[in-house]
């Protein structure tokens, strides 16, 4: 019997991807996707209605796999085809596919848990987050009168309730054995009951096995008597900080308003033994700056920056609605391969940028920021080149 050569697999299916293998992930609306990246399924589990593991061994998802074992294209994975088709890495094939012979899911406990149903409490208002991920930013919104113009979450009910929270708990420790990591995603998942909940009821003998990684803003690091060491101390020692940032200094204070920045960089000295990270999300307003962004969290705090996540939506501040002369210039600056940005990163900035711009997005944006302004100052005392 032919020994199977998982190099050639790789480079012969157009379509394998491991997190439908590996990974139950859920939007804060409670909708279950194949990925953080992958359109909607046409099945419609939510996390009301379906436990993870009964969502992840379902037929659907046996299908799923199937269809990408035999190097069939599924529409949910479209975004990655296009970027690849077009030549550009994808987050397919640059964070989880190519050379990677890891990432061929293989015994018992290698799932991991990615899923949005903590809560969307969140104590900062980023100006580029979606509504259904901040409660902060659905209350800013409505009363700024631009919460439409902001994506909307499909599922319109909560994505647990009092029942189904309690029977996900009960799944999630009936198949404690088959976790290898669970991901905290919020809101601000260290300011969530339901994440402290998750973490207390998780047995000793277990959580010494668990990787636990976060998306967090950092600006609070302990919630009532729990501390993030808490985390650091009960489970796998490979715990692993990804910190949202946009800038630093008054720029980053403005976009993640109300930040405050002396606490917040406290916090990255404090726990800067776990950050994996600081992950900036590419907009308007940083990105004439993302080598100096760069460059700061790395000279002060000998922190890396990834860079390979553009505001798509809301389309008015994207990236690629600049006007097109000063497009040209970014593109040139950063098409290079000759810059710290990872191939993956350099090119997602590059293809946002390619795409054509939209006048009428753009001011919208403008204005956008200029209502913004009435609250956190002039924008324009800040980027006074984007007006």
């Amino acid at each position: 019997m032919a020994k199977f050569d998982i190099k050639k697999f790789f480079k012969e299916n157009k379509s394998y991807c491991p997190l439908p293998f590996k990974e139950i992930y859920s939007r804060n609306d409670g909708l279950y996707k194949l990925c953080c990246e992958a359109q909607k399924s046409d099945h419609n589990y939510t996390t009301r209605d379906t436990t993870p593991f009964k969502f992840f061994d379902s037929p659907e998802m046996e299908e799923v796999r199937d269809k990408m074992m035999n190097g069939e294209r599924l529409k949910e994975c479209t975004f990655c085809y296009e970027l690849e088709d077009k030549g550009y890495p994808s987050y397919r094939t640059s964070r989880y596919v190519d050379g990677a012979a890891n990432f061929f899911p293989t015994g018992e406990r290698n799932i991991v848990l990615k899923l949005k149903m903590l809560g969307s409490f969140c104590n900062l208002e980023c100006y580029m987050c979606f509504p259904g991920n901040s409660s902060s930013r659905r209350t800013q919104l409505k009363k700024m009168d631009f919460i439409g113009d902001f994506p909307q979450p499909e599922n319109k009910k909560a994505p647990t309730n009092y029942v189904s929270w309690n029977e996900i708990i009960k799944e999630i420790l009936d198949n404690i054995h088959r976790i290898e990591k669970i991901h905290m995603i919020g809101g601000e998942p260290l300011q969530l009951p339901k994440h402290w909940e998750l973490v207390d009821k998780i047995p000793p003998e277990h959580a010494k096995h668990i990787r636990i990684s976060y998306d967090t803003n950092a600006t609070e690091i302990r919630y009532k008597n729990h501390t993030i060491w808490d985390v650091i101390d009960k489970f796998h020692p490979e715990t692993w900080v990804s910190v949202s940032a946009e800038h630093y200094g008054e720029r980053e204070a403005w976009i993640r308003y109300p930040k405050d920045i002396e606490s917040f960089e406290r916090n990255l000295v404090e726990i800067k033994e776990y950050i994996g990270q600081v992950h900036i999300t590419v907009s308007l307003l940083n990105i004439y700056d993302l080598f100096e962004i760069r460059e700061y969290y790395n000279n002060k705090f000998g922190l890396q920056c990834l860079m390979n996540n553009t505001v798509i939506e809301p389309k008015m501040l994207s990236i690629k609605n600049l006007p097109d002369k000063e497009k040209e210039k970014l593109i040139e600056k950063y098409k290079d391969a000759d810059y710290d940005f990872t191939e993956y990163e350099g090119n997602r900035i590059v293809a946002e940028l390619e795409k054509p711009r939209v006048e009428k997005e753009y001011q919208d944006g403008l204005k956008y920021m200029r209502e913004l302004s009435k609250i956190r100052g002039d924008y324009t005392k800040l980027w006074p080149n984007i007006v």
